[in-house]
């Protein structure tokens, strides 16, 4: 009996052991644990020890002493310099005609950035936190990735928002910065806008922004009092004006749009606590993002805000849309950028949209390739401030005119076409940032279906104030050898703030798609409303698609659902069809457009049918040809 009862003693040391090693590291992976720290285990929390706890911290150092013994390092890896090679190839001598947000934007580039260096607070202290990476006594640090030259993150290969990528060959392209202003043929450009479904005539829209090249076109525009373009940022004009061009994402601008946004509740958030309205503090001390220049941080950013920066610096114009409080705005207004068949190789569209109280509008807006004979760099952002009860319809629509080659799953010189196409080499950069004040909708709507080699779409939506919300509405159709990335945030802020995600992917081909949503309830956002689901389907077997959603939830009483389904077209739904005479072909037709069918109808404007039938082309050139191999409802050859 006596032994049994050792056993059992021995067994539960050993096992509440490692219980207490995995907890650690479950709490603090990458992170290091001080013998000496005051901290109480209590189930799966980190507690601050009762208020007259002798327990004392012997982690906790003299600041300065202890800074100088430390030593810092900038390692690149070979693929770490190509990266630095290519942005600032990208970067180059021109300079835009954004006056101090260029300014701004370019020294932020060009500083230089030491490791943030965390140094443990005492126990006492209101933002003492056990999640402390505190460095050892004379280490080395090594500067966070993507910050060896740049001041912001510059694109690395095993960056986890660019790994889905290809960036390794990607930044082996360059694109020449053109000297001279654009000398296309406006009526041929005009053309090819209407047969896209990318214009709409004076009578039928309240305003219109034509751009080829960045540069704008007065010839095929129509401007107004509240749609206007902007040629130059000088330093007396409107601050407001000023400070919202020269916000950056992913925290690089630390205060939060309040005073963008006009909100209400800013006083009173900054007399309860200065700290939320700081992104780095937002649910503090344990769960808050912290300085955005650490790897904690950059893993789980857009990866975005250098080229933000890259477009600021390189600008020279800029789509304004200012609709004042109280103005309803009954007819679309479209803002389109083309890239012209004979124009430079880089390109900087940039759009600013600010909407006043209770305004209403709706806004299309098109990014078009004309094709040509040079393969271009296109590095958009867009920037939208929605202040109390606004709303704004919000179409997104990507383009091209040059066409992919079919069936390059099976037929091996298609494949070789298709790799030689000058369009393969074409990069899309498309950055959406967007603030929503108390009680304003934002209902974007989505829409790739480009030719273009490499796409990359981030869209972050900041619910800032009570009762926001958005409706996201997003298509990602991909063939050939496209590449094509789809990112979401939507950051819930304040409490009662709503959320949909409705997103659609189909690819062919050989081609890949990817969907990385994400949703962020900050301890503040009680009963956060938000739904995300993205539905993907793969019509060849060698095309490829991620669909990753997520969520990260600080609140505790919150309704929050994700989900995500990959599958092919069902041979359930096409023995139908075909046993009612269709051949198989029209009726594989017939069920992809039924899957995309839902999102094309939100387009907002006369122009729906024209869109719908440019993107009705690109669904029959995905389409699969012949019989499956193999019957089910996961696989198609």
């Amino acid at each position: 009996m006596g032994e049994n009862v050792r056993k059992t003693i021995l067994f539960q040391s050993v096992l509440a052991f490692l219980c207490h090693i995995g907890h650690g590291f479950m709490l603090n992976s990458n992170r290091r644990f001080s013998r000496g720290a005051a901290l109480s285990m209590t189930g799966d929390f980190a507690i601050k020890p009762p208020s007259g706890s002798e327990v004392v911290d012997k982690t906790i150092v003299d600041t300065d002493a202890f800074l100088n013994t430390l030593k810092f390092e900038r390692v690149s890896s070979t693929s770490d310099q190509n990266c630095d090679e290519f942005f600032g190839h990208l970067l180059g001598e021109r300079r835009g005609t954004l006056g101090i947000v260029r300014d701004e934007a370019l020294s932020l580039l060009q500083r230089k950035v030491d490791p943030v260096v965390e140094i443990k607070k005492p126990v006492e202290h209101e933002e003492y936190t056990p999640y402390n990476t505190q460095p050892i006594e004379g280490e080395t640090l090594l500067v966070p990735r993507g910050l060896q030259t740049y001041g912001l993150p510059i694109v690395r290969p095993k960056m986890e928002a660019w790994r889905y990528f290809n960036v390794r060959e990607w930044v082996t392209n360059r694109y020449m910065e053109s000297a001279t202003e654009s000398t296309c043929d406006l009526e041929k450009v005009q053309v090819a806008l209407e047969g896209r479904g990318a214009w709409l005539d004076d009578e039928e829209c309240h305003a219109r922004l034509i751009y080829i090249d960045g540069q704008f076109s007065e010839e095929l525009s129509k401007v107004n009092d509240f749609v206007s373009n902007i040629i130059e940022i000088k330093n007396d004009d409107d601050p407001k004006l000023i400070q919202c061009l020269s916000r950056l994402p992913d925290g690089f601008t630390e205060k939060l749009a309040y005073e963008e946004v006009e909100a209400e509740s800013l006083q009173s958030k900054i007399e309860e606590d200065p700290d939320l309205i700081m992104y780095s503090k937002l649910s503090k001390p344990n769960h808050n993002m912290g300085d955005p220049l650490t790897n904690f941080a950059i893993n789980l950013q857009s990866g975005n805000a250098a080229f933000c920066a890259l477009n600021s610096v390189k600008c020279e114009s800029v789509a304004h849309v200012n609709i004042p409080s109280q103005e309803d705005i009954e007819k679309p207004i479209i803002v389109v950028h083309v890239a012209s068949d004979d124009g430079a190789q880089q390109s900087y569209p940039r759009t600013l949209v600010r909407m006043g109280t209770d305004s209403n509008a709706s806004l299309q807006q098109f990014s078009i390739d004309l094709g040509g004979r040079v393969s271009k760099f296109t590095n958009g952002v867009t920037q939208v401030y929605l202040s109390k009860s606004a709303k704004l319809d919000h179409n997104i629509l990507e383009d091209s005119v040059e066409e992919f080659e079919k069936y390059v799953d099976i037929d091996g010189d298609a494949g070789e076409r298709e790799r030689e196409r000058v369009g393969m080499k074409s990069t899309t950069l498309s950055h959406i940032d967007v603030h929503v004040a108390e009680d304003a909708n934002y209902s974007p709507t989505l829409l790739h279906y480009s030719s273009i080699g490499n796409c990359r779409t981030i869209l972050q939506i900041s619910l800032l104030e009570h009762a926001s919300s958005c409706d996201v509405s997003s298509l990602n159709l991909t063939g050939g050898l496209v590449r094509s990335q789809q990112d979401f945030k939507v950051h819930h802020i304040d409490y009662e703030t709503v959320s949909k995600q409705n997103q659609r992917t189909m690819c062919g081909g050989r081609s890949t798609a990817v969907f990385r949503g994400a949703i962020r309830v900050e301890r503040e956002g009680q009963q956060t409303d938000a739904e995300q689901l993205a539905k993907s389907i793969m019509v060849s077997d060698r095309a490829r698609t991620w669909a990753i959603p997520s969520l990260e939830i600080i609140a505790d009483d919150v309704t929050c659902t994700h989900g995500a389904t990959v599958s092919d077209l069902s041979e359930e739904e096409l023995f139908y069809l075909r046993s009612r005479g269709m051949d198989r072909q029209f009726a594989r037709n017939l069920l992809m457009g039924a899957f995309v069918n839902e999102i094309c109808d939100k387009v907002n404007g006369p122009n729906r049918q024209k869109v719908s039938s440019v993107v009705k082309k690109y669904l029959e050139a995905i389409a699969p040809r012949g019989d499956r191999a193999i019957k089910g409802d996961f696989q198609s050859v």
